[in-house]
């Protein structure tokens, strides 16, 4: 009894602490990116100008918003842009306050997505410490310190999840093609909805048909916009890469070293050639994760959450918030040892949450000490790079764990393998 009660305090002192951190800094956020982005973005489309060709700068002072150089106009894709359009129809404070409600919201529906999932094989006095644990972490505090979509589309990734584990796989595809539409990477999760669904190949193209129809009408409806964004957003991508910190996506680590390399002055066809390395270096990892599902080892739970952490480091750009999404996948690493806890069971939860949703934060030296020892004895800066990439260490250990693991909820065992060959 008392073990329980101490779990339940800990609970609630995480959450009250990653509740009350991000409050605190809300109020500033309400006027920096990446809220101001959006708003801009989604107003000049409402203005019938084209946000990937228009200057910010005008647009930020119009707003009382503070302009960041790095983002000179429009980079998110057209259905984000016109689906942030009802906010950005109000004034910048009260669509303020409706975004940071949707986050908020997406936010209490994956937990409670993840305490239905993990219920009967958590502890009921250890599920709210789990809990606690996701509020408090950094990869949280900082997805509402950017005022960032990512929570939107872990709640429509993992209401997808639920939806096809209840044999709903027409519209649980349709769901993921939604979050997919909004930020594009997501789409790497797409094929995992159509490969583990059982029935015949008429069947699964007959669900195909939901999901084309919500992306093409997406499409229709902002067409105006491509154009601009083919021709100008991809743009502001490739900077947010280069020479970059707080992005911790495997191709910005390849093309990062390769510019180490070249001491950051890369030639255009050098940095080509690294750029070319990067996004292969992506693609593998998908394929690799598809290749791990397959065979048929993995339930469909681990493969699902497996791909879905490759789906987030594998694209150019990984920031920190990203990491949200790893909210099941950590939820599910930890279940069995929740289930049986020990001292080093501990530890091992404590390591990969360090990594993965603390952001590095609890293994990595301090910044300021780094500086230090590069002052004392020189570090080569292709090392320091290397070094600033705990995050994407972290989530390519969990991915592979779960990929070597079995022990998924309990009717989600079926092997992946056995599903796709049932035609």
């Amino acid at each position: 009894m008392r073990s329980a009660a101490g779990s339940w305090i800990a609970g609630i002192l995480l959450f009250a602490f990653g509740a009350i951190r991000i409050a605190h800094t809300l109020p500033a956020r309400s006027h920096e990116n990446d809220f101001a982005h959006y708003y801009v973005t989604s107003r000049l489309w409402l203005e019938g100008k084209d946000p990937y060709r228009t200057a910010f700068a005008p647009e930020f002072a119009k707003y009382g918003f503070r302009y960041d150089s790095r983002i000179p106009s429009g980079g998110n894709a057209p259905p984000l842009v016109a689906a942030f359009a009802p906010f950005a129809a109000f004034p910048p404070a009260a669509a303020f306050g409706m975004w940071v409600a949707l986050e908020t919201a997406c936010l209490l529906v994956t937990l409670l997505m993840i305490a239905v999932l993990l219920k009967d094989r958590v502890p009921a006095r250890l599920l709210p410490l789990l809990i606690g644990l996701l509020v408090a972490s950094s990869a949280l505090y900082f997805h509402f310190y950017f005022s960032q979509v990512q929570l939107l589309l872990g709640a429509l990734l993992l209401g997808a999840y639920m939806l096809h584990r209840s044999g709903r796989y027409a519209s649980a595809l349709t769901l993921a093609t939604m979050a997919a539409l909004l930020k594009l990477f997501p789409a790497v999760v797409l094929p995992w909805f159509v490969l583990v669904a059982p029935g015949s190949l008429h069947e699964r193209v007959r669900r195909l048909l939901p999901a084309l129809l919500v992306a093409t009408t997406t499409v229709a409806l902002t067409w105006t916009l491509w154009p601009g964004f083919l021709h100008g957003g991809s743009a502001i991508v490739t900077d947010a890469v280069a020479n970059q910190t707080f992005n911790f996506s495997l191709p910005s680590l390849v093309v990062n070293l390769g510019w180490a390399h070249y001491d950051f002055v890369p030639t255009a066809r050098e940095a080509g050639r690294v750029w070319l390395i990067g996004n292969a270096a992506g693609v593998l990892l998908i394929a690799s994760a598809y290749l791990a599902v397959y065979d048929g080892r993995v339930d469909q739970e681990r493969g699902f959450c497996a791909v879905l952490l490759v789906s987030t480091v594998a694209s150019p750009t990984a920031w920190g918030h990203y990491f949200v999404l790893g909210f099941l996948p950590f939820s599910v690493f930890c279940a069995p040892l929740l289930a049986n806890l020990t001292g080093l069971r501990v530890l091992a939860i404590g390591f990969m949450y360090a990594l993965t949703l603390n952001l590095g934060d609890g293994v990595s030296l301090p910044s300021g000490l780094m500086g230090r020892l590069n002052d004392a004895f020189p570090i080569p800066y292709a090392l320091r790079v290397f070094y600033a990439y705990f995050p994407l260490y972290g989530c390519l250990a969990l991915a592979a764990t779960l990929c070597s693991t079995r022990g998924g909820a309990p009717d989600a065992t079926v092997p992946n393998s056995a599903l796709v060959r049932t035609t």
